[in-house]
């Protein structure tokens, strides 16, 4: 998660809180009744997604079509959810290195939910939360804050504001399977280069010479709801899999300036994706080098990413900030059409940040 860390004062929300899977044996993994990997489940087996031309049957398939999955069970009596163990922290800054409270972060389908692989659910092996979502469908999900304890998970609102963010929207080859996230209740929104109001105070991670033009298109669609499209074709070898992936370190090797450097070779960027369809290549040393860098080797970033353009990821994500008080809050997903049956999906990577509350919040209860 992205610096200070920890606050001294507010909420932090990451899904690798103690960067090991201690607080993963809690979690809940049947979001919609799809069961997905978590210790709970008697058993995992994925055979496979249903072969090109193949139309999904009627109603879908046990964990989603891009599965086909055998032999996976949650316990009796699970509920149908997401449930994350302790990935909420709050500080009132009366302990500098230990929270205050530790909550957990439920996720629910309010409208009807289809995934194109319930396998992709959760956050067994990543640092971030994901979900996946059928093509041609759209979910709205409730995020709620429950006290780990409380089997019920009875809502429980936080003192303070928070961000949460999302990560990788674009589309799929050709502008098929188009990703977007409709969040309303915000208070602010924003990403590299800007935002609602602008790059918020304290959000030092961000670059203002990252542009989001070309990659998000941002939209109102009604008062108090804010619409993020991805415009930008992506492959899942784009995809992010830490906070690191998609955020600078101003004292570190991957600054912002690097973000415009063009490499040595005087090309960025390479043919990807099913068929190599995928081609966003610039010839920098004759035509500018915006854009044009790439991820160090040497710097925490996944391996698939190094070494390769760092617009391919980093322009695709955007956070929004929810007020103090919050208890619960709705996100609607969408994908669009897929090209041909089985039409395929996407997977929705999510977590928060850290936020320092103003001081006049500080030594307030935390919840």
């Amino acid at each position: 998660s992205p610096p200070p860390s920890p606050p001294p004062c507010g909420v932090r929300i990451e899904f690798d809180r103690d960067e090991s899977e201690a607080d993963h044996v809690s979690d809940i993994n049947n979001l919609g009744g799809f069961p997905g990997p978590s210790p709970t489940a008697t058993a995992a087996a994925c055979d496979g997604a249903f072969g090109t031309g193949v139309e999904p049957p009627p109603g879908g398939c046990p964990c989603g079509c891009g599965c086909v999955c055998s032999g996976l069970a949650p316990a009796p009596g699970t509920p149908q959810q997401l449930r994350f163990s302790k990935v909420a922290s709050l500080y009132d800054g009366s302990h500098q290195t230990e929270p205050v409270r530790v909550l957990d972060l439920i996720l629910t389908n309010e409208t009807e939910y289809t995934p194109w692989s319930s396998m992709r659910n959760g956050r067994e092996g990543k640092r971030l939360g994901e979900v996946s979502v059928a093509a041609n469908t759209d979910t709205r999900f409730k995020f709620r804050f429950a006290d780990s304890n409380d089997t019920d998970g009875t809502p429980v609102a936080v003192a303070y504001g928070f961000d949460f963010c999302l990560f990788d929207i674009d589309t799929g080859v050709g502008g098929s399977l188009v990703e977007s996230v409709e969040a309303c209740g915000s208070l602010n929104y924003f990403h590299h280069g800007g935002g609602k109001n602008g790059i918020p105070e304290g959000r030092g991670y961000l670059c203002d010479n990252i542009k989001v033009d070309g990659y998000l298109e941002i939209t109102t669609p009604s008062a108090g709801c804010t619409l993020v499209t991805g415009l930008r074709e992506g492959t899942g070898a784009d995809n992010p899999a830490t906070w690191d992936d998609v955020v600078v370190d101003p004292d570190g090797d991957l600054t912002c300036e690097a973000y415009d450097m063009c490499p040595s070779s005087g090309v960025s960027g390479f043919a990807r994706g099913p068929g190599d369809r995928v081609v966003d290549i610039q010839t920098c040393a004759t035509d500018g080098s915006e854009e044009a860098g790439l991820f160090p080797s040497s710097i925490d970033v996944s391996p698939w990413l190094r070494g390769k353009p760092m617009r391919y990821t980093m322009p695709k994500f955007v956070c929004f900030t929810f007020p103090a008080g919050t208890s619960s809050f709705e996100l609607t997903y969408r994908v669009g059409l897929g090209a041909s049956a089985p039409y395929y999906g996407r997977n929705f990577f999510f977590s928060g940040a850290s936020v320092i509350a103003p001081d006049d919040a500080c030594g307030s209860s935390p919840a």
